[in-house]
């Protein structure tokens, strides 16, 4: 709870990822997200806490858990956005 507060006081993130990384410390996950800061913010709490959500995608298709297509439509999306 302390990691709330303490970024909560920094004021460099968004309501979203404060509530997220300490959430993730608690539930032994990884966070993600498509902000960088936010990602070196979480893996300065914490290394190798958060990651890219594209490369934690290419760690799933390299895993099996999802196809190459699947891998594809999400970088699609990405580019998108």
């Amino acid at each position: 709870m302390n990691i709330y507060y303490e970024l909560n006081d920094k004021g460099e993130l968004d309501l979203g990822e404060i509530e997220s990384i300490p959430l993730s410390i608690e539930l032994n996950a990884r966070f993600l997200s498509n902000d960088i800061e936010a990602i070196k913010v979480a893996n300065t709490i914490q290394a190798g806490l958060g990651i890219v959500f594209l490369e934690f995608s290419i760690e799933l298709s390299e895993n099996g858990v999802i196809c190459q297509e699947e891998l594809e439509s999400i970088q699609e999306l990405l580019n998108n956005y």
